[in-house]
């Protein structure tokens, strides 16, 4: 049956991109270098799957793909990935919705200008004084506001924010943020 042939092919395919996609760094230099060359190339590529939103959009297109193969094994992996794709959504949304409440939040705080309050609240939770806010700083910044994010919602906030992929937000990232109007990062 050659359209369930393609089919097949393109979820071989769609799996490694997953799989690279969601792999986390890998210590071993021989092994790292040529993965994160797939990963930027992906990323340069699909650039949908730089957000967490865009890869639940995916896991769904893979997940009912799975489905209409109607085999066991397919209906047990595309129910998996369609659940795993509406989980992310789910997330997105909510990252988006607590981190519009901090932003709201910070704006009401008033007083001071923008950039003095913006700037004092970012040294203030940069605990280590590296000039940077890593994930727990960040979450106790957020916590801070009265905002629980879980771990998964923390870890999106971390990626949606640190726009140079460093690991850590900086402050003119953190300030890109605040004064952005919209949200497009965290969907």
């Amino acid at each position: 049956n050659p359209p369930a042939f393609f089919i097949e092919l393109y979820l071989i395919f769609f799996g490694f991109i997953t799989m690279v996609v969601e792999m986390p760094p890998v210590k071993v230099a021989i092994v790292s270098k040529p993965i994160d060359r797939i990963k930027n190339d992906i990323h340069q590529w699909c650039k949908f799957l730089t957000l967490l939103s865009g890869r639940g959009c995916f896991y769904i297109f893979q997940g009912t793909l799975a489905l209409a193969q109607w085999t066991f094994v397919n209906f047990i992996l595309g129910a998996y990935m369609f659940f795993v794709g509406l989980l992310c959504l789910a997330t997105a949304y909510n990252t988006k919705k607590k981190m519009t409440d901090v932003k709201i939040q910070m704006k009401n705080l008033g007083g001071e200008s923008d950039e003095i309050m913006l700037k004092s609240r970012f040294d203030e939770f940069d605990a280590d004084g590296s000039g940077t806010i890593n994930t727990s700083e960040l979450g106790a910044l957020v916590n801070s506001f009265g905002v629980n994010l879980t771990r998964d919602e923390l870890a999106h906030a971390m990626q949606a924010l640190d726009s140079n992929k460093s690991g850590w937000i900086e402050y003119n990232e953190f300030a890109t943020w605040f004064k952005a109007t919209n949200f497009n990062q965290f969907v």
